[in-house]
């Protein structure tokens, strides 16, 4: 046999084998997983694996997923085995107890009125025509469901939460309790005279309401019940010493606490009516022992965030939290991009703490503290600002609170003469059980209706997100320690870098352009007003041939710019395409072309050693 025969019977031989190990490894192989990804996007984290494993009941996932979605969007399709890969990951980790089936909603196919009657929502492709769904519907066995109408790739980091969030409601389904200790009239108020209405419940009570179980304990408590999920401190004032003392115990045996505290609370009628102004929040020395530091005396204003009023006046105690100043990777805040805060206050973690102290959302350098003493001596705006000296450092308006405490009254609440108690008093626990778990929002009017509602003739209309925050909070919290570890994970979307820096080039030049067309038709419409204004006051605008010439001339400067605008973005693409036709190529032909000129050059040099070699 020649040495070219030997070499094409080699290849032959290696494409072979390369096929059978390649069907073998997935036969064999397929229950083993090695994940290599960065952020170990295709391993559950061990708070997942947990809530799996430690199902109650067997539950069955009804995986909805439209081919027509998968075929004609690579995004979608990318996205789908993403999802694919997670649900699998679950049902690994569940011990048998989770089931997983697909279906494919083609129209007019049972499955469609299966996805549809389950409350799916249709999704339609970009350019129309296109429909199908991409959710999932979870069942046990008493027949009760979770449903996620819909996965949207922008929410990726949070696809394990979100589905963890939905088994645990699933497998336990009787709502959280939520205990609230408040002296605002959140729950509504009888009417002030006679002949009024009575206060409604604020919005956000009403919406929680449908998600939990909200009792209100009032301030005079001296026990909380261990079925209390969540316990909201929203404004805690004047609470007594046996208070303190019962939200102590709580907190030691387990309890989560959502503590919404305030230096100046404006929304305070009680304290307005008092005659004394808006109160400082206080939980005496429980702060301390749970590793936080409150400044009473000072509210925290940004001229960044500040908002602008209706007549154009800066607020700089009013504050509007973005995208940018909220903790992206927390299930809690990462979604929020509108919440407004009034005369909030700052948190920072305390001396000696032993708590991790996590900031959820920020001020940004252009942020520093105005004295409650000023506000309340009645200055107005201007003065406001002119009195305020930014400190350039980033101040925490919301945290979370984790790690172990100790108790703040060691031997118990202080006796009515205000000395304190000599021993401890019987079932006294001196120090956390377990990881003591709380968020802590430096501000209590951001759940005032007035800050985040609108009343139109439609009804209520949302316009900030302040309840947002407050239920998010509240719903992470009553879940179980599993689900409080779970974090945003990384993306599973890796753009290239020259993609990102073909974007961002593009949208310079896009903002570049469209300001070039702002001023020039800022420039036609003065020439056009001073042409109006020559007509002298007449209430007859005359079409005459200057000013239809100078109308012709804007309409035409401006398509003019619009197809320049169309052209930017029509290269964009086009060189998007080229971009990603060369990868294509690269990483389909090219790549394993030369892992095969490789081999055969190792073979050929192989042969010609054997050939050079004497013979024996």
């Amino acid at each position: 046999m020649s040495s070219n025969q030997r070499l094409a019977v080699g290849a032959l031989v290696a494409v072979g084998l390369f096929g059978t190990v390649n069907l073998l490894g997935n036969t064999l192989l397929s229950p083993l997983r090695l994940d290599l990804t960065e952020e170990s996007l295709y391993t559950l984290s061990p708070g997942a694996k947990a809530i799996a494993r430690e199902l109650g009941e067997p539950i069955r996932l009804e995986y909805f997923a439209s081919s027509v979605l998968r075929n004609d969007s690579p995004q979608l399709q990318a996205y789908m085995r993403r999802v694919e890969d997670v649900l699998e990951e679950f049902v690994r980790a569940s011990d048998g107890k989770l089931t997983l089936e697909f279906f494919d909603p083609e129209p007019f196919s049972e499955a469609e009125d299966e996805a549809e009657v389950a409350g799916l929502q249709r999704l339609a492709l970009p350019g129309g025509g296109k429909e199908g769904y991409f959710g999932l519907v979870l069942r046990n066995t008493l027949g009760e469901k979770q449903v996620l109408a819909s996965f949207d790739p922008s929410t990726e980091t949070f696809l394990e939460y979100e589905l963890a969030q939905r088994l645990l409601a699933l497998d336990d389904p009787s709502k959280p309790v939520v205990g609230v200790v408040t002296a605002l009239p959140i729950d509504g108020a009888m009417p002030m005279a006679p002949g009024q209405r009575p206060a409604p419940p604020w919005q956000f009570v009403t919406e929680m309401r449908r998600q939990f179980e909200v009792r209100m304990l009032g301030t005079g408590l001296s026990t909380i019940e261990p079925d209390v999920d969540v316990l909201l401190l929203l404004h805690p004032t004047g609470l007594s010493q046996e208070t303190l003392y019962a939200i102590d115990q709580y907190a030691l045996q387990g309890g989560k606490v959502l503590a919404m505290l305030d230096p100046f609370c404006a929304v305070d009628q009680q304290a307005l009516q008092g005659g004394g102004g808006p109160q400082a929040s206080d939980l005496g020395p429980l702060l301390a022992a749970w590793g936080v530091a409150f400044d009473a005396q000072n509210v925290v204003a940004d001229r960044k965030l500040a908002r602008v009023d209706g007549e154009g006046n800066t607020m700089l105690i009013a504050l509007l939290a973005n995208s940018d100043s909220v903790d992206t990777t927390d299930p809690v805040t990462a979604m929020l991009s509108d919440v407004e805060f009034f005369t909030p206050g700052g948190i920072e973690p305390a001396s000696g703490a032993t708590t991790t102290f996590t900031p959820l959302i920020r001020t940004t350098a252009e942020s520093g503290r105005i004295s409650v003493f000023d506000l309340q001596s009645g200055l107005d705006l201007e003065q406001i600002s002119e009195r305020f000296h930014p400190g350039f450092t980033p101040l925490t308006i919301a945290a979370r609170v984790r790690g172990p405490i100790a108790s703040a009254f060691p031997t118990g609440p202080a006796l009515p003469d205000g000395s304190p108690s000599e021993a401890a008093p019987e079932g006294h626990v001196a120090a956390s059980t377990a990881d003591f778990d709380a968020i802590v929002i430096a501000d209590a009017d951001v759940v005032y209706d007035g800050l985040w509602l609108a009343r139109t003739v439609f009804g209520l209309v949302k316009q900030r997100e302040n309840a947002d925050l407050v239920l998010n909070a509240v719903e992470h919290l009553s879940g179980n320690d599993a689900l409080l570890g779970l974090r945003a994970r990384g993306t599973f979307e890796r753009p290239f870098e020259k993609v990102r820096e073909l974007r961002r080039a593009a949208r310079e030049r896009l903002r570049d352009e469209d300001q070039r067309l702002e001023a020039e038709l800022e420039e036609r419409q003065a020439r056009i007003d001073e042409l109006v204004r020559q007509q002298g006051d007449g209430g007859t605008i005359l079409l005459t041939p200057e000013l239809e010439a100078e109308l012709e001339k804007a309409r035409a400067a401006e398509l003019e710019t619009r197809q320049q605008l169309r052209q930017v973005k029509y290269d964009l693409v086009k060189e998007e395409r080229r971009l990603g036709t060369v990868l294509k190529a690269v990483n389909i032909g090219f790549v394993p072309l030369l892992v095969v000129a490789a081999g055969l050059v190792t073979l050929l040099e192989r042969s010609r050693r054997r050939r050079a070699s004497p013979r024996a």
